[in-house]
């Protein structure tokens, strides 16, 4: 119930499209067929796999999305446990690896790039069986994030992190929910649903 909540953000924005599928959006990716929250996507390791906040099985491809609403606001440095390591044997991905190793002597920062380089791990792992995903990272921003610099620090971050990631196996998007629900707000079925949500989420600060 708390305002904070990045989880009641995400199911208050994705929830209506478990019984309207024909209705799911999101960039390129249209119609979904199946969509799970705090979805597990195993990186072929032992212990908690990384878990995302939803899964979205689509007409145009499958959707792992990682969402925050003010998490980010709280710097973090990157953590991996030490059996991270032995995913160097069995991932052709060089391009995530050397992005791995150079993670993990990065500084403090807004991004949370482990926990997207661990969802990266999970999706590689999915390709070695066959499947296939893209990951997108879905922000919320209040409507006067210029004025801050802590929210332009975490764009700069994430704009660095995608520069970084290309050319690896895993096609990564970032979008806020902002932009997200100007493309919904279009499509008459979404309207209502949008004026909801921008009712209670958008806010300047």
């Amino acid at each position: 119930m708390a305002i904070h909540s990045s989880s009641a953000l995400v199911v208050n924005c994705f929830s209506r499209f478990k019984t309207d599928p024909k209705s799911f959006q999101l960039g390129r990716w249209k119609d979904s067929t199946s969509l799970a929250f705090e979805h597990k996507l195993s990186t072929g390791l032992g212990g908690i796999p990384p878990h995302l906040d939803v899964w979205v099985e689509t007409t145009s491809g499958s959707l792992a999305i990682e969402s925050k609403l003010i998490e980010y606001l709280d710097p973090k440095k990157p953590k991996f446990s030490a059996s991270y390591d032995k995913l160097e044997a069995v991932t052709a991905d060089k391009r995530l690896w050397k992005l791995y190793r150079k993670t993990l002597n990065a500084k403090v920062g807004f991004l949370d790039r482990a926990q997207l380089i661990k969802h990266c791990f999970g999706i590689d792992a999915l390709k070695r069986s066959g499947g296939s995903a893209s990951l997108v990272y879905l922000y919320w921003e209040p409507k006067n994030a210029v004025a801050f610099e802590e929210f332009r620090r975490h764009r700069e971050e994430v704009i660095e992190f995608s520069k970084e990631l290309e050319g690896s196996s895993v096609p990564f998007v970032a979008m806020t929910y902002s932009k997200l629900w100007d493309q919904w707000e279009i499509m008459p079925e979404l309207k209502e649903h949008v004026s909801k949500l921008r009712q209670r989420y958008e806010l300047a600060i």
